[in-house]
């Protein structure tokens, strides 16, 4: 079980994390050490402002506003960052296998963004592996440490 007293986005990661991490812990044999990682996409919108030069010269200044969207892909999101996104991708792995675990994603986006969501929640996983591994291996907090 995990209790949540607090949270800002990110809670299944920091669970999926936390169990893993116990389950080390607690000597039982594992494939590889579970990591997760989440990846928003956030719809930005650009306002171009042109003058039309046929105006100009007349003295006239005409100014044409034009609105565009793109999207960008944030990593570890906060949960004011979910609320606003477009979509929402989480994943977790074994790293050391690259076998994914758990793939969650909700509302739209591109193929192109939802790609860039995939490798960026990935690379937060990779990441976080190699910080778990050192932990473990240099016996910070680890059952070898006691």
């Amino acid at each position: 079980f995990v209790e949540v007293l607090q949270s800002d986005g990110g809670v299944f990661n920091a669970a999926v994390l936390g169990a893993s991490l116990a389950l080390v812990d607690a000597g039982v044999a594992m494939r590889d050490v579970v990591c997760a990682g989440s990846a928003a996409v956030m719809k930005v919108e650009t306002t171009l402002t042109t003058t039309d030069a046929t105006q100009v010269g007349k003295g006239v200044t005409a100014k044409q506003t034009d609105s565009s969207h793109h999207h960008v892909v944030i990593a570890d999101p906060t949960e004011e960052e979910i609320l606003q996104a477009s979509g929402v991708l989480t994943i977790a792995l074994m790293p050391n296998w690259k076998e994914v675990t758990v793939w969650d994603q909700f509302g739209k986006m591109s193929m192109d963004s939802s790609s860039e969501a995939i490798e960026l929640a990935r690379d937060g996983c990779v990441t976080m592996h190699k910080f778990l591994k050192n932990c473990l291996l240099n016996g910070a907090g680890g059952s070898s440490a006691r």
